[in-house]
């Protein structure tokens, strides 16, 4: 499932959990109680991926980890702590065995089967939803031999658990993402205990399948940071954001965590241009309120201090997109109340207004705005393509003036369009390829022996007519995903120069996980590396000719990225 697909059905899916009465008021871990929960997340974990029995296959393990989560934060010794995942997962790993420990014995495999099977977990990417591009098969092993996982689990306590089992192969069914996403609503968002089981269900996901766990924060000390803060977090609200800083770590463009999503925002668009937060937009009936001018504080606070703020509970791989992305965190008023904005008008004088919020809808609608039309001329003979609002009717109707133009720009710093995609066919008289897109075959835990499946990148045969023009490309911190797939051809088949700045540094299909409680964590669930095989993530696509919006042009009314675009299709430049 693309990133757009699951955002365009986040409105409808993000309701309100059901209230109810928490079984235990917060308070926090001990030291005991830390380590046992530590010790939970790394052994469901285990063996919800990895122990390939019918049993473990059918668990409800939001359930199973929401029931058992505060009998095992209470035990108070190794042996005790034993004793409880035995109760635990005996019925589902019958050939589990616990230990008392911190190392457990050398590990036994039992003589294969006589009769029988012997399978293991094969995972393409994480299987959490259907349908979708990941999923995940009980596969017969190769050799026939069982194979068996030593595991040091904390809290004093290891393991062996076979990885093998006598069993039908089998593929695995996901639930829909609807039926998910009712399941984890049908949790309380207000106990302590869900809290809980969802720091543990989500850290043991991220942990085994995000492919970028290399490049990721202490993802170790994320779980522990992520229990400590649950175990004190008084509502859903604050447990979010405890969410939200834990997928921080992970360092992934695509990473956020939704929960009763903001209904309204700040109908304004705004930049951060040369160190400073500059309005660019604004509805007609804005008061007090120039384009151009300069925000200082919001609600009397320094722009920078809330900037500072937000930054910790955003996930980005790259300072552009992090920036982008507080940008838009600004202009949220979950409360539905007006901001009071002040700062400096383009002719130096100070302002205080005052700016209502508005529902999202208006609030995109905005940033959607262009002074710009598409398919018009910025040089004669040189045509502007926004990809973002290419059309089905574009794709029938521009063909021609397209194929005439002695130049094109390409504005890919939005987000593009579906049609826009077929624009590739016409860019050049060869085959095109895309960057590589490639999901994780994953039948072993920790990320070992993790193989990639390289075979998903679009490969797009040339058609007519072709637009022999000079070609240029147009990015920013704010390209991300499917608009990186755009540039990365766009790179890879060295089409022309690609004018502005760096792109977000993101992109493949995003993978929803939802979690007891209503909350819905979005992570990348593949990697995507550049045709010629070096890294993406964290790095984006890099101008050939950097360009950077200055104040003095924008309140000039001048796009400087756009200028130098044109200049460079016209030749003249």
């Amino acid at each position: 499932m693309n990133r757009r697909e699951i955002l365009t059905a986040l409105p409808s899916a993000l309701v309100a959990s059901q209230a109810a009465a928490a079984t235990e008021a917060p308070r926090a871990l001990s030291a005991r109680g830390e380590a046992n929960l530590t010790a939970f997340a790394r052994l469901l974990a285990y063996v919800r991926f990895f122990h390939p029995t019918d049993e473990a296959a059918a668990t409800d393990w939001s359930a199973l980890a929401v029931s058992h989560v505060e009998t095992v934060e209470a035990a108070r010794s190794p042996a005790e702590l034993v004793a409880r995942f035995e109760a635990v997962f005996r019925p589902l790993a019958p050939t589990l065995k616990l230990y008392a420990a911190s190392t457990p014995p050398a590990a036994r495999p039992d003589a294969p089967p006589a009769a029988g099977t012997l399978v293991m977990w094969k995972h393409w990417g994480a299987a959490l939803t259907s349908p979708s591009t990941y999923h995940a098969a009980r596969v017969a092993v190769a050799d026939g031999r069982p194979r068996v996982l030593p595991l040091s689990l904390g809290g004093g306590v290891s393991a062996l658990m076979p990885t093998t089992a006598n069993a039908m192969p089998a593929a695995f069914e996901a639930p829909t993402l609807a039926a998910a996403a009712t399941a984890a609503r049908a949790y309380p968002a207000d106990e302590r205990r869900v809290h809980l089981a969802a720091v543990i269900l989500a850290w043991g996901v991220l942990h085994h399948f995000y492919p970028y766990l290399d490049t990721a924060g202490d993802w170790d000390a994320a779980l522990s940071e992520g229990l400590r803060s649950a175990a004190r977090d008084p509502d859903g609200q604050a447990f979010r954001l405890t969410l939200a800083r834990m997928v921080a770590t992970l360092r992934d463009g695509h990473g956020n965590v939704y929960y009763r999503s903001a209904e309204k925002g700040l109908p304004i668009g705004w930049s951060w241009i040369e160190d400073q937060l500059v309005i660019t937009a604004l509805p007609d009936d804005a008061k007090d309120l120039t384009v151009g001018a300069v925000v200082t504080r919001i609600d009397g606070v320094d722009v920078r201090q809330r900037l500072a703020m937000l930054d910790p509970e955003i996930c980005a791989a790259t300072p552009q997109w992090l920036r982008f992305k507080s940008l838009q965190r600004l202009q949220e008023r979950p409360d539905g109340t007006p901001a009071v904005l002040q700062g400096e008008t383009p002719d130096g004088r100070p302002f205080t207004a005052s700016l209502a919020a508005a529902p999202w809808k208006t609030v995109y609608a905005l940033a959607s705005k262009s002074a710009v039309a598409n398919f018009s001329e910025p040089r004669p003979g040189v045509v502007y393509v926004d990809l973002a609002r290419v059309t089905d009717d574009d794709l029938q109707t521009r063909m021609t003036q397209l194929a005439a133009a002695r130049g094109i720009v390409l504005d890919d710093r939005g987000y593009p369009s579906g049609p826009a995609r077929m624009l590739l066919y016409h860019l050049s008289d060869r085959t095109l390829h895309s960057p590589r897109f490639e999901k994780p075959i994953v039948t072993e835990p920790d990320g070992r022996n993790v193989v990639f499946d390289g075979e998903g990148s679009w490969v797009m045969a040339p058609h007519e007519p072709r637009f022999p023009g000079r070609l240029v490309l147009l990015t920013s911190g704010g390209s991300i995903s499917y608009a990186e797939s755009w540039a990365g051809t766009f790179e890879g088949e060295k089409l022309g120069p690609i004018v502005g700045g760096p792109t977000a540094g993101t992109n493949g299909n995003i993978n929803p996980l939802w979690l007891p409680g209503g909350f819905l964590v979005v992570f990348t669930g593949m990697r995507v590396r550049k045709q010629d095989g070096s890294r993406h993530h964290g790095v984006g696509i890099i101008p050939t000719v950097p360009v950077a919006q200055t104040l003095a042009g924008f309140r000039a009314g001048r796009d400087e990225v756009l200028e130098r675009g044109a200049a460079l299709a016209a030749g003249d430049a």
